[in-house]
């Protein structure tokens, strides 16, 4: 998460006004009113932070050009596809 957000773990532990050595823990906590403020601080949903990687749902959707011809991605199955064809066609 700290990665995702350019955040060094020193910037983050000042923020949450802890010790640097106590930041993983940080993420391991049950307590409510810690995991908010780090929601808060990491600017992102506390439903993110807490959730685990199998629950959060990525959504991919747009518009890619593949030699000259355009194609509609409207999901992680599309763009998956897409790639396999970019693949195949550099054999």
């Amino acid at each position: 998460m700290l990665r995702m957000k350019s955040m060094s773990k020193t910037e983050f532990a000042e923020r949450m006004g802890v010790k640097k050595q106590n930041v993983n823990s940080l993420f391991q906590t049950k307590n409510i009113i810690t995991l908010k403020k780090a929601a808060e601080v990491l600017d992102m949903p506390l439903e993110l932070l807490v959730s685990t990687p199998e629950s959060v749902e990525i959504e991919v959707n747009g518009y890619i050009e593949v030699n000259g011809e355009m194609k509609k991605i409207k999901g992680k199955e599309d763009l998956m596809a897409i790639l396999t064809e970019i693949n195949s066609l550099e054999v």
